[in-house]
């Protein structure tokens, strides 16, 4: 089973913003670690649980499970499970890294569509993006943060000072209630 597919990217597009992650990840060979996984090739299906651990050049991801489904050999849909889902990765040269967590994580490859469901947070160029749902479109670089189905849920953004050297800028104030970064 192939699973150097660009659609890997899928944790490397979660920028609400429109920040460039490295062209050069989507390159490199995907390297997966699980405590176990199991393919079923009837169904087409992959599963990685217990402590996944993905790293694609810059991009890593950890999560408690990921479930790859296929169709005729091809990435349909990914779907990563955690406590939190934990995705870094470095952007362009000179913009820093993109920091996000969530609980869970889909990505649908052929619809260019990023869903960050349940504690979504996002830190990114000094600004922090939290909602229980962050929704992305890959193709056209659109993010919408909140619940579609509630007026109730409110989404809550910290936007940091810009400066023109990428190095002095402060650091993230911490997220409201729940930490992004997860130490693995």
């Amino acid at each position: 089973m192939n699973f150097n597919h660009r659609p890997w990217l899928l944790l490397a597009l979660l920028t609400p913003l429109a920040a460039q992650a490295l062209e050069s990840d989507a390159k490199e060979p995907i390297y997966v670690d699980s405590d176990t996984a199991t393919y079923d090739d009837q169904k087409g299906i992959a599963i990685y649980t217990g402590n996944v651990h993905s790293v694609q050049g810059s991009l890593v991801t950890d999560s408690d499970q990921m479930t790859v489904y296929l169709n005729q050999g091809k990435i349909d849909k990914i779907f990563g499970v955690g406590n939190p889902v934990h995705i870094v990765q470095t952007q362009e040269e000179g913009k820093g890294t993109i920091d996000a967590t969530s609980l869970k994580a889909e990505y649908y490859p052929n619809e260019h569509r990023l869903i960050l469901i349940d504690n979504a947070i996002v830190l990114q160029s000094g600004n922090i993006y939290k909602s229980d749902r962050i929704e992305y479109d890959t193709q056209n670089s659109v993010a919408v943060a909140g619940e579609s189905t509630s007026s109730k849920k409110r989404v809550h953004t910290i936007i940091g000072p810009k400066s023109s050297d990428p190095a002095a800028q402060p650091a993230p104030a911490p997220a409201p209630a729940t930490s992004p970064a997860k130490k693995r």
